[in-house]
């Protein structure tokens, strides 16, 4: 009886935890990266897998929007949350390009300021200072993605690019 109490109150809080301010960016981030795309494209085929990944497709260009590459933080002093998302690109027959899409907070929703097609995978956003890891070596070199070649490095967001921040960061 005491478990079946326990589940009981756990399932009310969990279903009161729908809606949290989280999915509402994560939603809004996914409408303006998904708009940003379609516009790129004459006809977009559309899918989404059992992990929320949305897949946008057109004539051998392939979008993978993952909802859990999304970091969130003020990137323009404007004490609103920003975010960046990464996606995988493929343009046939170059396969699986990272492009991160930096959105910028708006009355209703985000704009995609700006897309990077950088090597890098962002860690955080903390007080305007983006933290990515990013390879010391070229992605043509044999040890490219090995973990003594990984460091992690400080950028901001200014007029439109990131700009190194501080030096490397250890981990």
């Amino acid at each position: 009886m005491r478990n079946t109490l326990y589940l009981f109150i756990l399932s009310v809080l969990l279903a009161a935890c729908n809606g949290e301010p989280g999915d509402k960016i994560r939603e809004q981030v996914i409408a303006a990266v998904e708009s940003h795309v379609k516009d790129d494209l004459e006809i977009v085929q559309r899918s989404v897998d059992d992990d929320g990944v949305v897949t946008l497709y057109n004539y051998g260009i392939v979008y993978k929007i993952d909802p859990s590459t999304i970091v969130t933080g003020d990137l323009d002093g404007d004490s609103h949350d920003d975010a960046i998302i990464t996606l995988l690109v493929s343009r046939m027959p170059v396969i699986d390009i990272p492009e991160h899409f930096i959105l910028i907070k708006k009355e209703e929703g985000f704009d995609v300021s700006k897309v990077l097609d950088t090597d890098m995978k962002v860690l955080r956003i903390e007080n305007g200072i983006i933290y990515a890891e990013v390879s010391v070596i070229s992605r043509d070199s044999p040890m490219y993605g090995c973990e003594s070649c990984k460091e992690v490095a400080e950028f901001r967001y200014t007029d439109g690019g990131l700009v190194r921040a501080g030096g490397a960061v250890s981990r």
